[in-house]
């Protein structure tokens, strides 16, 4: 299986102090859009941006008819605001029902910003519970809660998973790993041969 890679930053320029949480991809049903509805307002200190398509107008309604005042939903980020965005997130939420291994996930923890997302999927492979950030399971929302309650309140906490994701990236799926693995893939069948001589 050949993994995902991104562009790691020179530096990860992660705020460890800021009040945004983002969730970056389609928004709906399946992502989890509406447990993040659920969570949010037990945070109020925080502000959940959820940026991308989806069931936008449903979200919308609901976040309307529920009052709620820290959820945000601008749509797709701008890569001209990429950079901005990112820098002032202290956690990228991926609380899904069904993925595979999110671009997002790598491009975030790269930027040394931990995940808190769904044990699923090829999530695991990248994010270890308590190590570089926390997998829960889906629509567990009491899980949610108890590790944000965890990570908001212990900024040790949040710059020590940010440091590991950060080098969890550098070490297995940066672009630069994925060459040094592509090259010692192609030289395998020489090794081999070299070694039966």
């Amino acid at each position: 299986m050949i993994p995902n890679a991104v562009e790691v930053p020179k530096e990860a320029n992660y705020d460890s102090d800021a009040k945004k949480i983002i969730m970056l991809g389609r928004q709906g049903e399946r992502k989890g859009s509406y447990d993040v509805l659920k969570i949010a307002p037990l945070f109020p200190d925080y502000q959940f941006v959820l940026y991308g398509d989806g069931e936008i107008e449903r979200l919308t309604k609901e976040i309307k008819r529920k009052n709620i005042q820290n959820v945000t939903l601008p749509g797709w980020l701008d890569a001209s605001k990429r950079d901005e965005v990112l820098s002032g997130a202290v956690l990228h939420l991926l609380i899904s029902y069904n993925e595979g291994l999110p671009m997002s996930i790598l491009e975030t923890m790269a930027r040394g910003i931990p995940n808190l997302a769904t044990a699923i999927g090829g999530i695991p492979d990248a994010i270890k519970d308590g190590e570089n950030g926390f997998l829960v399971t889906p629509g567990d929302l009491q899980q949610i809660q108890i590790y944000l309650n965890l990570f908001l309140n212990e900024r040790e906490l949040r710059i020590s998973l940010s440091k590991q994701a950060r080098l969890t990236v550098e070490n297995r799926f940066s672009i630069e790993s994925f060459l040094m693995s592509g090259m010692l893939f192609m030289m395998l069948p020489f090794i081999k041969k070299k070694g039966m001589k």
